[in-house]
């Protein structure tokens, strides 16, 4: 889309061990933990419409992605979620969107299986064509 990109980075790495990382993100999960980020997004005055993609960690987008979502003023734009998944689906990161984008219209999201990815190009152009009306 040529869209610009941001990635939001916690400051603390997460564990590469698969079973680490899960507990270090159950628990900041659990605590409501808004763990520091490398940086901060610009000013998002001059975009309408912004894409939101992440994993799903137990049933929504890790924690450092709160960090920096709560802090945008989201009024009058449109908000596209997406996800990579094993099985979990959207989970709960449609309602999580509409909680922490307050005065966004947030669309219906995307979830793709990782293992997926690869193939999914045209299911993401479809959903983008049909949330971009």
């Amino acid at each position: 889309m040529g869209a610009d990109l941001f990635e939001i980075k916690s400051v603390n790495n997460y564990p590469d061990d698969y079973y680490e990382c899960t507990d270090v993100a159950k628990d900041e999960l659990r605590d409501n933990a808004r763990p520091s980020v490398v940086a901060m997004p610009g000013d998002l005055s001059e975009y309408d419409t912004v894409f939101i993609g992440g994993p799903i960690w137990w049933g929504t987008y890790p924690m450092p992605m709160f960090t920096v979502l709560e802090k945008i003023d989201w009024m009058g734009k449109t908000v596209l979620p997406f996800s990579t998944h094993e099985g979990s689906g959207l989970a709960n990161i449609e309602r999580d969107m509409k909680r922490v984008c307050v005065g966004a219209d947030v669309k219906p999201g995307l979830a793709i299986y990782g293992s997926s990815v690869a193939s999914a190009k045209s299911d993401v152009e479809n959903w983008i064509k049909n949330n971009l009306k």
